[in-house]
């Protein structure tokens, strides 16, 4: 540690000491949260750590003020405690344990210089955690969104199909959607997006769409898919960890498109637009909020050495009403497409959750992406009368060889969009079913973006 810096320590540390013997309590928050800003500027990579922080100070601060001395210790290891789990390794995270474990009962006897040097032996330990996170770069081009250099990632257009009940082949897709970056329309888009950041794409009402994933099969990744915060491959909340036990994210390039939430058996539920506030997505049917919203993606690289650093034949990637409904929408359950959700071949010791990205994808009606950026949206949703008499193919995809993963059980008590409005009375047109003649079929082995 440079000397500025344990000066720096020590000026926080003597502070907290004198407010603490003299029993000053009303004195102690500000050096405690000096002490966890002094983490902030000594690790800026740790950057979960200022919303911790604040998420927590008015807590710390409320103890102090109740001569709470128990609960704001807590408060402040707790703190430590998640930046450890993020950042660190085992020995990190049982060294702070114990260490705040120690805090908590020199601070239950008020015990004020045990605790202050408790307080600074976490702090120590914090600005040496082992590892930090290495957010990979983002970038966005026109339809693309980039992670790192080996995940590329694209949003397209589909035919919706019925909820129905059948079972229906891949319906191909109907063009790429634009997608934007919030930072490049600060003054138009809503100022909750400024505070989340991300990017924003058009789609219409009960419009349909696939996630589309391109990448080096010499180099794979693997991304996490979320809809409002719910992961779409497990139904539960989406989380940046990697479990040895729990394959909760698709493998790229192997899964070259997503179209719906997990059902197992080979099937997905169609990803289709509804806006938020109607209680009908994924996110308000499983939590009662809409916290999120839109979609989430988390994309992680595989851990050094594992896969090659170049291609090894020198090739480039490839290419291939309850309430009233806002502007802004969120991702509803629709009908069943055949898909198999591939099983990760190369397991999950392989990823390295140190090394990702996490990214939002906001989803506005079309007026709404007028009005922020000036353009004329894409054209409105493709019948399936439309698509029949242009005679656009369906895809059966087949591979011998694939295994599905297991369905995401929440998923089961999610209505889908008919469902959810028959329940409430509401009027409405179903969408009748759409007979496949098998001329129109394509029956292609794992058919990639391209041909769909």
């Amino acid at each position: 540690m440079k000397e500025e810096a344990a000066i720096t320590l020590e000026q926080i540390s003597a502070a907290l000491r004198a407010a603490a013997v003299a029993y000053e309590l009303s004195s102690v928050p500000d050096p405690v949260m000096d002490l966890l800003w002094f983490i902030v500027e000594q690790r800026p990579d740790f950057e979960y750590l200022p919303e911790l922080i604040v998420d927590r100070e008015k807590i710390i601060r409320e103890a102090a003020a109740e001569f709470d001395w128990t609960k704001m210790t807590r408060q402040f290891c707790a703190i430590v405690e998640g930046t450890a789990h993020f950042y660190g390794n085992q020995d990190d995270v049982k060294f702070i344990a114990e260490y705040g474990e120690q805090a908590i009962n020199a601070a239950e006897f008020v015990e004020g210089e045990q605790m202050t040097d408790f307080y600074r032996g976490i702090v120590e330990r914090a600005i040496n955690l082992s590892k930090g996170i290495t957010r990979l770069p983002v970038t966005v081009d026109k339809d693309e969104v980039r992670i790192g250099r080996h995940t590329v990632i694209s949003f397209n257009r589909t035919l919706r199909i019925p909820e129905d009940g059948k079972d229906y082949l891949l319906p191909a897709g109907l063009g790429r959607l634009p997608i934007f970056q919030v930072a490049d329309f600060a003054t138009k888009v809503p100022p909750k997006w400024l505070e989340q950041g991300g990017f924003f794409i058009p789609l219409y009402q009960k419009e349909a769409l696939f996630i589309e994933f391109r990448g080096a099969k010499w180099r794979p990744t693997i991304v996490k898919i979320a809809v409002g915060g719910i992961n779409a491959i497990t139904g539960e909340s989406l989380n940046e960890r990697i479990h040895a036990h729990k394959q909760d994210y698709v493998v790229v390039p192997e899964q070259e498109w997503l179209d719906g939430l997990n059902s197992g058996e080979g099937t997905v539920n169609q990803f289709v637009a509804m806006p938020l506030g109607l209680g009908v997505t994924i996110e308000e049917q499983l939590t009662d909020e809409t916290q999120f919203g839109g979609i989430q993606l988390v994309a992680f690289e595989g851990h050094k050495g594992r896969f090659p650093d170049e291609d090894p034949s020198r090739y480039a990637l490839s290419a291939p009403s309850p309430a009233k409904p806002t502007p802004e929408m969120g991702i509803a359950k629709g009908g069943n497409i055949k898909q198999v959700i591939a099983e990760d071949t190369y397991g999950a010791e392989s990823w390295d959750e140190e090394q990702k990205a996490s990214i939002l994808i906001h989803i506005i009606n079309c007026e709404m992406f007028e009005a922020i950026t000036g353009q004329k949206p894409p054209p409105s949703p493709i019948s399936a009368e439309e698509y029949a008499k242009m005679r656009i193919p369906w895809f059966d995809g087949y591979d011998e060889n694939a295994r599905d993963l297991l369905p995401a059980k929440p998923f089961r008590v999610v209505k889908g969009i008919e469902g959810f409005e028959k329940q409430r009375a509401h009027t409405h047109e179903s969408l009748l079913s759409i007979e496949i003649t098998p001329e129109l079929i394509q029956r292609l082995k794992v058919p990639t973006c391209n041909e769909r």
